[in-house]
């Protein structure tokens, strides 16, 4: 709490994980545009279909998974030893909070994930 440590999970979360949506952007942007069977434009499209699915897994499914465990443990570690309420007294409710956020979001990630696999499913097969 002293290094305002939400600080830095905030960085990752909100931050770093968006690195897919870069390439989501280009695949939303083909539906209002669409490519042409075979041309450079649909190239790209088709290779950004699969960054965004590759980007999403390891920011959004593994790293948000590992940076999670991380965020519940200095959580856990700043309740049980007082730290929060030394250094922001009155305010451990926000813990809590964000604490229930991070599950939301985890369960969101990991359901996103499995449309863009049942797509990616759909596409092959």
């Amino acid at each position: 709490m002293e290094h305002t440590y939400l600080h830095y999970y905030g960085s990752y979360f909100l931050g770093c994980s968006e690195i897919s949506s870069i390439f989501l952007c280009f695949v939303d942007f083909s539906r209002y545009f669409p490519p042409m069977e075979g041309s450079l434009y649909h190239t790209w499209i088709e290779i950004c279909k699969v960054c965004f699915a590759l980007t999403f897994f390891w920011y959004r499914v593994i790293n948000w998974t590992l940076v999670s465990i991380n965020f519940w443990s200095d959580c856990i570690n700043a309740l049980q030893g007082g730290i929060h309420e030394r250094y922001r007294p009155g305010k451990m409710y926000c813990l809590y909070y964000f604490l229930f956020i991070n599950i939301a979001l985890t369960m969101m990630q990991y359901y996103w994930f499995s449309v863009i696999v049942n797509e990616a499913m759909n596409a092959l097969g």
